[in-house]
This record gives C-alpha cells, sequence and structure tokens, in this order.
C-alpha cells in the first residue's frame, strides 16, 4: 500500500510540475511583421507584367503589405504600341490600388481579391501607310486623350523565398474624354489597350519580395 501512495504522489507532483511549467512559459508573440516563427516577413515586392509586353504596355508594380492581410498596390507603365505600319500609339498612365490576402504567411502569397483606380494620357498618331512606314512617313493624325477607371480582380501569388509569381483577372471600366478612330488593322488591338468601356483584366506577374 505504501509503495502505491508513493507511485501516485510522484506521479500527481510530476503531473503539477507539468502544468506548472506550461503557465509559466510566456506565449508566442504574433506581430504583423513576423507572423511565421522563424520566417522573414517580406512586405515589398517589386514585379513586371510580361503579357503587357505583348501588346506594348510596360509596366512596373509596386506591392507593399500594410499588414499579413492587407497590401497597397502602385503601378506605373509607358505605353508603345506600333502596329502594322502606319498606326503608332504612345503614352503613361499608373494604377494605385489594394488587395487583400486570405493567408497569414510571411508576405504577399496566397489568394487575393482587391480593386484599383487606373488613369492615364495616351497619344495616337496615324501615318500616312505608304511605303516609308512609321513614324518616318507624313502625320494624317495625331491626337491625345485622358482616361480614368476603375477594376475589380482577384487571383494567386507564390512565395517562393525572394521570389515572386503571380496569376489573375478580372474586370475594369474606363471613361475617355475623347474616343479615336483607329485604322482597321489595329483598331481591336488598341481598343483592347485604350478603349473606353467594360474590357477583361488579364495579368500575369513576375518580380521579387524583400
Amino acid at each position: 500500500m505504501s509503495s502505491a501512495l508513493i507511485a501516485i504522489a510522484l506521479l500527481s507532483g510530476d503531473g503539477l510540475a507539468r502544468v506548472a511549467t506550461h503557465r509559466e512559459l510566456p506565449s508566442k508573440p504574433f506581430t504583423a511583421s513576423y507572423p511565421v516563427e522563424g520566417e522573414r516577413f517580406r512586405n515589398l515586392a517589386i514585379e513586371i507584367y510580361p503579357v503587357g509586353f505583348v501588346i506594348g504596355r510596360y509596366a512596373l508594380g509596386i506591392e507593399y503589405m500594410l499588414t499579413t492581410h492587407h497590401a497597397l498596390t502602385l503601378a506605373p507603365h509607358i505605353s508603345y504600341t506600333l502596329l502594322g505600319r502606319s498606326d503608332l500609339l504612345n503614352g503613361v498612365g499608373a494604377e494605385l490600388g489594394y488587395r487583400y490576402f486570405f493567408r497569414t504567411t510571411a508576405g504577399p502569397d496566397g489568394f487575393f481579391v482587391g480593386g484599383a483606380f487606373t488613369f492615364g494620357h495616351y497619344r495616337y498618331y496615324d501615318y500616312a501607310d505608304v511605303s516609308c512606314g512609321a513614324p518616318t512617313c507624313p502625320l494624317v493624325f495625331n491626337d491625345d486623350k485622358l482616361q480614368f477607371g476603375g477594376a475589380l480582380e482577384s487571383g494567386f501569388q507564390a512565395l517562393m523565398g525572394p521570389l515572386l509569381l503571380g496569376v489573375g483577372g478580372g474586370v475594369e471600366v474606363r471613361a475617355s474624354e475623347k474616343e479615336f478612330t483607329f485604322e482597321p488593322a489595329s483598331a481591336q488591338v488598341l481598343n483592347l489597350v485604350i478603349g473606353s468601356g467594360i474590357r477583361p483584366r488579364v495579368f500575369v506577374t513576375m518580380g521579387a519580395a524583400f
């Protein structure tokens, strides 16, 4: 009987000691800067949009994480689209947006939804369609316009160390002070690039997070 009582006392003492030790352990801090223990929080990303290169839209994206879920985005761009031999479109613009990330990780990683305000200033040149080719031919049309709009988007970003890859899509609504009448050979592409109204929005991003 005495041996059993001694064993119970030892077990009880060990259990009480474990509970006391567990209570004395400090809770792990959870902050926006270090949401995952042992991982560096990468709150700044710089990206390019390779799909835009196909249509002459060269953009650089900057994404800044305010906290583990919320990010602000800025994407200035330059447009330079030369189609056929007689059409040239150039201009500058930018997008200012917000993204909400559903996961709590070490940076702009996982599924997100967001929106952006867009604006730009574009100039369209229509050159005489002769053998010399644009932009050395005489001009037959030269005009510019301002454009404003808004977009809703969703997508997914994969953060692999400093490397960041993303894909997404959405819809954009644009309004312009005037409209250009493009040459038939270039109308579809140029209307997609800077045309007014409702337009689809597809993007692929490649970049680095710091």
